[in-house]
């Protein structure tokens, strides 16, 4: 409802109406429609294996069908892909890692092995990227699992970490550990110093938010500011050309095209979802952990959920993602999770109360 509010507001009615109808209303369509699907834990174990399946295609064209090309410095990475960049590509990796280890807790024999072999991959997939957006998003991952998937045993969290630390190790293309050890002086980077470099572009994103707190400059205008409305703009007037840069930053974006509002919807969204289905698992009977397999499918999302909501938030703060897939297909997953978890938490209370109702009405 914002988005479609800010095109009046916007700076360009036209560029953001056209988006709304050519890409925005698509995404949510598809939001919409997984969300409307889920109604029990086997439609949650479908849709997890859809997007595993999908990250494994990914990761598959990502080692053999597309090539290495020089980067800055010397680096070879990724380049000339079919649709995402390899930044873009680092992100659905790392989604796709928390939702691999729900397949791996699921799955018998075969299974486990399918997410061991795709783990690997994507750890291979991840160094060809050469994104230093993905190998942050990585680390912090890592921890996090590393910290609170506490129900799986430490030597089995190491090594499912080792699986993916040692596909990265040893594909690493040339010049990849120089580029992530750049990271340490972020000051020697063209993206703190350069006026079209990350950090400039926050600050010019920050201004149009101040100067559009409601609506923003309105949806996918970011780079319409830069051109007219930014501080380049104002400084070289009409004498040369200025790129329209995008935000390279989700939170930036947002916050720019869809204002302070839109920013403050975000959090929510983002973190409120985190928050919301890490405190269902509280509420979750120990008993499930060990369950028949649709309350260990619901035992084992309360953990990987928001780990893999995580693993978009991080690696976002380097690419501009508020209105791509990932987030909006995780909270349409989480949203069916929590339905499928009460449904089933009911169901187990009737149970325990009379076992002939909870048959009768379950029927």
């Amino acid at each position: 409802a914002l988005a479609c509010v800010s095109v009046p507001f916007g700076i360009s009615m036209g560029n953001s109406a056209k988006f709304l109808l050519d890409a925005y209303f698509r995404m949510l369509a598809v939001y919409l429609l997984v969300l409307m699907a889920i109604r029990g834990p086997k439609d949650l174990s479908h849709f997890v294996w859809a997007f595993v399946i999908a990250v494994g295609i990914l990761a598959w064209m990502a080692i053999f069908v597309f090539s290495l090309g020089g980067g800055s410095g010397g680096m070879m990475r990724l380049g000339d892909m079919y649709m995402y960049d390899a930044n873009d590509l680092g992100v659905f990796l790392l989604v796709g890692i928390p939702l691999s280890l729900v397949v791996w807790d699921m799955s018998g024999r075969v299974g486990r092995v399918f997410a061991a072999i795709l783990l690997g991959a994507i750890g291979i997939a991840l160094a060809r990227s050469g994104s230093r957006g993905a190998f942050v998003g990585f680390v912090s991952l890592a921890a996090a699992f590393l910290i609170s998937a506490s129900h799986i045993d430490l030597v089995k969290r190491l090594v499912a970490v080792g699986v993916i630390l040692l596909g990265l190790v040893l594909a690493a293309p040339p010049g990849y550990w120089d580029q992530m050890k750049s990271l340490q002086n972020p000051q020697d980077d063209y993206n703190w110093s350069d006026e079209t470099g990350r950090r400039q572009l926050a600050k010019r994103g920050f201004r149009y938010m101040v100067r559009y707190p409601l609506t923003g400059v309105g949806i996918n205008n970011f780079h319409k500011a830069e051109w007219e409305i930014s501080s380049m703009a104002q400084e070289v007037g009409r004498t040369r050309g200025i790129a329209g840069k995008a935000a390279h930053n989700t939170w930036v974006q947002i916050g720019a095209e869809l204002g302070v509002t839109g920013l403050v919807l975000w959090l929510m969204l983002v973190f409120g979802t985190i928050a919301v289905v890490s405190r269902t698992r509280k509420q979750l009977p120990v008993s499930w952990k060990r369950g028949p397999p649709d309350q260990r499918l619901l035992y084992s999302l309360s953990f990987y959920l928001p780990l893999a909501i995580w693993a978009f938030a991080v690696p976002s703060t380097f690419v501009s993602h508020a209105y791509m897939d990932p987030m909006y297909f995780l909270a349409a997953l989480s949203a069916g999770y929590l339905v499928a978890v009460r449904r089933a938490m009911q169901m187990e209370r009737s149970s325990r109360v009379s076992p002939g109702r909870a048959a009768r009405r379950h029927a």
